[in-house]
């Protein structure tokens, strides 16, 4: 866009139209966010020129936080509660944090603490299972506490000082500023470090922003030599695990899960920290009637990774050992975690009735029949259905 020559201006404005659309298309707020602040930070030399956008820049940005909230209002909204709870976690452990994965393995808890002191809060309707907070730096401050956020300010900080220094006219340096820009505001609102993508875009930025002509001949050459190799040992290896975990899974789908028992219990040693392996592995035992095993191996998973299914799978195997009591404390929390959900209150219902409860049977699938319908499903018209029977059927007997 700084050629003189006008064709490469075109090119130039040709090429950012459909980038811009797509991020349109996709419906994605942070991204529009984005696409908007980098653009108008590319533009701000016309912008401070002329007097009229100058003055219209705090009301465009207004409309358009306005608009982007209105666009998806309950998802902004569930966010708060996503946030709210994740400052609850920082506040418990303010200094070091939870540690690496800490937020996959409390946050849900926290979440279930929240609704059993606020049974009525607005929020219920929008909570759902959260594996991330939707905030990188938020996330590093609950796994890593103050110091670890401290630590990414301070790199954030050293970057700004040394792009203002070495950007000046280059373009080259300009875009990867701009690159950079977009990442740390995506990060405010989404978790764009969850793809390999960004951390390759963020580390080609950062090297070109931090070049100079040693770096730029020597270091780069051997971190990617080195890199390449890590990267090559890990890759392989995890390739070979996940091979073996999907011939057992795949055993135990089209087949007896039994047969693939085997499998699995080559595969644990390996996979033993994979949270997801570990709940596979729990559900295939409680499909072959290993209940016993399978709630040991869920609690293993429960330690790295607080999730509403997990608890489900807990109180599932605790209740076909007639653990009733477990059972019950398992699926009250997966209801706590995810309050718009039928079937952990289903659940409830079957204990209760297994252990004479008939009353709290009876409270319970009348509030069931009460209870909104976030997405219809055909689980959840047989459960209303069932209920509306067993209610039915007590009031004749009353």
């Amino acid at each position: 866009m700084n050629e003189e020559r006008r064709t490469a201006r075109y090119s130039a404005v040709a090429a950012t139209i459909p980038v811009i659309v797509g991020i349109v298309l996709s419906g994605s707020r942070t991204g529009m966010l984005c696409a908007a602040i980098v653009l108008a930070v590319r533009f701000s030399g016309a912008v401070r020129r002329r007097k009229y956008l100058r003055q219209s820049v705090p009301l465009l940005a207004l409309l358009l936080l306005a608009g982007l909230y209105l666009l998806k209002k309950d998802s902004a909204d569930g966010r708060l509660l996503v946030w709210r709870c994740s400052l609850e976690m920082i506040i418990d452990k303010p200094l070091f944090g939870h540690g690496p994965g800490g937020f996959t393995a409390e946050y849900m808890n926290y979440q279930a603490d929240y609704f059993r002191t606020h049974p009525d809060s607005p929020y219920a309707q929008l909570a759902d299972s959260v594996h991330h907070p939707f905030n990188e730096y938020l996330l590093a401050a609950v796994d890593y506490g103050c110091l670890g956020l401290l630590v990414l300010i301070v790199s954030g900080a050293a970057i700004v000082r040394r792009y203002r220094r070495a950007a000046g006219g280059d373009p080259i340096i300009r875009a990867a500023g701009s690159c950079l820009l977009a990442i740390g505001i995506f990060a405010i609102f989404s978790y764009p470090f969850f793809y390999p993508f960004t951390w390759a875009m963020a580390l080609f930025s950062l090297w070109i922003v931090f070049g100079c002509s040693w770096l730029s001949r020597l270091l780069p050459r051997f971190l990617a030599i080195g890199a390449a190799a890590t990267l090559c040992v890990f890759a392989l290896r995890d390739m070979r695990n996940q091979y073996a975990w999907q011939r057992a899974d795949r055993m135990a789908t089209v087949g007896d899960p039994a047969n693939a028992l085997p499998l699995y219990e080559k595969s644990y040693p390996k996979l033993v920290r994979d949270r997801h392996f570990l709940y596979n592995y729990a559900y295939v035992l409680n499909e072959a009637g290993e209940y016993a095993e399978s709630l040991a191996i869920a609690e293993a998973c429960s330690e790295r990774w607080a999730d509403y299914h997990v608890e489900l799978l807990r109180g599932d195997a605790a209740f076909k050992l007639e653990r009733y009591d477990e059972a019950e404390r398992h699926f009250a929390q997966a209801a706590r975690m995810c309050p718009s959900r039928f079937m952990p209150l289903y659940k409830l219902v079957t204990i209760y009735q297994a252990t004479e409860r008939k009353n709290k049977a009876y409270d319970l699938a009348k509030r069931i029949l009460a209870k909104e319908v976030k997405i219809p499903s055909a689980t959840v018209t047989a459960i209303r259905h069932e209920m509306r029977r067993m209610v039915d059927t007590t009031n004749t007997i009353q």
